[in-house]
């Protein structure tokens, strides 16, 4: 049987530095029926030259020309989603590198999981041209209540999803913290999401970051201590709010429930309220409901508006 054909969607922005490595590295899959969907978000670099140059070279490649620029990474990222009528979809970001089993492995595991889905797999990190061997994903979350205090999606760049999940999902609410945000929670309440334990891309990291915030256990274990942030950050709160006001409708009751016990949990003025809210529901971090209890108790709940 002939293999459905896939579309990765790249948002781009002042990408020039390493646009061409990540492209060629789709050119190098195992898998070759796919095509690739462009929309750049108003760079002042080469960056379209770039891709122009592509797109003459390769026809499976192909960029997005409109006057909608200046909407951030989120925002572009949905509006390609908005502009795709594939049935399997990847977002990839401008500056990673996949390795060249990527597609075909995870479209293995897509297309034997029944109904609206997303299949996600793992990463290493690139910094300054050295792999770091370590995984970038750790936690790994499937249920809401083991997802909704990550603060975060699962990682865009390592998503496959099928167009069921995309039609669900329709017009995203007017409120977005991040797309990978939104996709994650529209496949946690509507459909699957499975993980592929495996490593298919490294992921690019600038400057000092990896090695001083991921790979540096000392350095994270201050930042847990001595830290402003919150339990709950106040930009997924407002978009996990509008995903509920905009989807509830389609959600369970015991959907709604854990929604609701959430906020409750952002509105309480009591540790030991918050602290019964989180045992009562099981609220955890992926699966860990110990770190979300030392959270509770160390940092404050929400920052003020």
């Amino acid at each position: 049987m002939t293999q459905p054909a896939v579309e990765i969607l790249m948002a781009t922005y002042n990408g020039a530095a390493y646009i061409e490595e990540q492209i060629r590295s789709l050119q190098a899959q195992t898998f070759s029926r796919w095509r690739l969907l462009i929309h750049d978000d108003g760079s002042t670099d080469t960056t379209t030259d770039i891709v122009a140059g592509f797109c003459k070279q390769d026809d499976r490649i192909r960029m997005l020309s409109d006057n909608v620029n200046g909407v951030g990474a989120a925002r572009n990222f949905l509006h390609l989603l908005a502009h795709t009528d594939a049935d399997i979809v990847m977002l990839c970001d401008q500056d990673d590198s996949w390795l060249p089993e990527k597609i075909e492995t995870m479209l293995s595991a897509l297309t034997t999981t029944d109904g609206p889905a997303l299949v996600y797999a793992n990463a290493y990190y690139l910094n300054n041209e050295r792999v770091i061997r370590r995984q970038v994903t750790r936690l790994h979350p499937t249920a809401l209540d083991d997802f909704l205090f990550l603060n975060a999606g699962i990682q865009g760049c390592s998503m496959m999803l099928n167009r069921e999940l995309i039609n669900i999902l329709g017009k995203p609410p007017a409120t977005v913290a991040m797309h990978d945000h939104l996709i994650t929670l529209g496949a946690l309440c509507f459909g699957q999401l499975r993980y592929i334990d495996k490593v298919l891309m490294l992921y690019r990291q600038h400057g000092d970051n990896v090695t001083a915030h991921h790979v540096n256990r000392w350095k994270q274990a201050k930042r847990w201590f001595f830290t402003d942030e919150c339990v709950v950050d106040r930009r997924h709160f407002d978009a996990v709010y509008a995903f509920y006001q905009h989807y509830k409708d389609q959600l369970d009751d015991s959907q709604r429930r854990v929604f609701k016990e959430y906020f409750k949990f952002v509105m309480s003025a009591g540790l030991p309220e918050r602290l019964r809210i989180i045992r009562r529901n099981r609220f955890s971090l992926g699966g860990n409901q110990a770190i979300l209890l030392v959270k509770t108790l160390l940092r404050k709940t929400i920052a003020e508006r």
